[in-house]
């Protein structure tokens, strides 16, 4: 199993504050932080859903992608590694779509 995994199970089971959870929790409060500024930039664009609660979703994709990454690792005998990313990546994005109800008419 990988190291940041176990480490990461003993982090959600209480932890004893070592070095390495408090570097984990650094290092996943700076992926929220680039993954919901990205989510916020792209409502600003108009590319993701206007109701989309950033900070929720910032969540679901870092918890879906380590858990994506979890799962390759026990299986990338049988997992072509290009087609699950983007399997993946589609997926995470068509729950962020902007809905056709959400787009004015050109005036």
């Amino acid at each position: 199993m990988p190291m940041q995994f176990i480490v990461g199970l003993q982090y959600i089971a209480g932890g004893n504050c070592t070095y390495t959870e408090r570097k984990m929790e650094k290092n996943q409060n700076r992926f929220h932080f680039f993954v919901k500024t990205l989510l916020e930039n792209g409502k600003k664009e108009g590319v993701v859903g206007k109701n989309v609660d950033t900070h929720i979703h910032a969540h679901i994709i870092i918890a879906s992608s380590t858990s994506m990454v979890f799962q390759w690792y026990i299986h990338e005998e049988s997992l072509d590694g290009v087609v699950y990313a983007r399997a993946f990546c589609d997926a995470m994005l068509r729950g962020l779509a902007v809905l056709r109800s959400e787009v004015s008419a050109p005036q």
